[in-house]
């Protein structure tokens, strides 16, 4: 499993731990709380769907991209390879100052 994945993993525990303390709270509300309760409860409910879905949707790209670099190793290594050199290029590429020489003081 990677980072991103594991992220999505965490809020979800976040998203489960909320509605936990939402569903402890209904019980002492009442009246118009308690609806605007229930819609934020549903609203709830729809987020963590909404993360299963994107935690799936994660997965599914990290596997394709991992099978692609490992079908494709030369060519991975020479798009690394590429993307170093232009670095080394436009980092090394500064304007050229002539050298002074220090004058001790007189």
């Amino acid at each position: 499993m990677s980072a991103g994945a594991d992220g999505i993993e965490e809020l979800q525990r976040l998203l489960a731990d909320v509605e936990r303390l939402l569903r402890t709270t209904l019980g002492d509300l009442h009246g118009e709380a308690k609806v605007g309760a229930g819609e934020l409860q549903a609203s709830l409910a729809r987020l963590l769907s909404m993360a299963g879905e994107l935690k799936d949707t994660l997965v599914h790209k990290i596997e394709n991209a991992d099978r692609r670099v490992h079908d494709n190793v030369w060519v991975s290594v020479g798009v690394c390879a590429l993307v170093a050199f232009i670095a080394g290029v436009i980092v090394g590429h500064q304007p050229h100052q002539p050298h002074q020489r220090h004058q001790p003081p007189v």
